[in-house]
């Protein structure tokens, strides 16, 4: 098993050493837009979200899944603001 890791590790490695960065505004606001459309999508079908409902109630969870694991659109709409 390790050596099936180790070989994965090594792949993506040499994938990342390969890599392009991107440069293109307008790929890069793609990119950005996408990666917002999954992040709410995950948000909203975290499968903890019922759990964390029951013990803590809706206003801890939502703030939790939004200030916490999936933050990214609220730290982003801070930076645009004081930019």
């Amino acid at each position: 098993m390790f050596a099936a890791f180790r070989d994965y590790l090594q792949a993506y490695l040499d994938f990342v050493e390969q890599a392009q960065p991107v440069t293109d505004p307008l790929a890069l606001k793609e990119i950005e837009q996408a990666h917002r459309r999954y992040l709410r999508y995950r948000a909203e079908k975290d499968p903890a979200r019922g759990m964390f409902t029951r013990f803590y109630g809706p206003e801890w969870t939502e703030e939790y899944i939004h200030g916490f694991l999936f933050d990214l659109e609220r730290k982003l709409t801070i930076a645009s603001r004081s930019s």
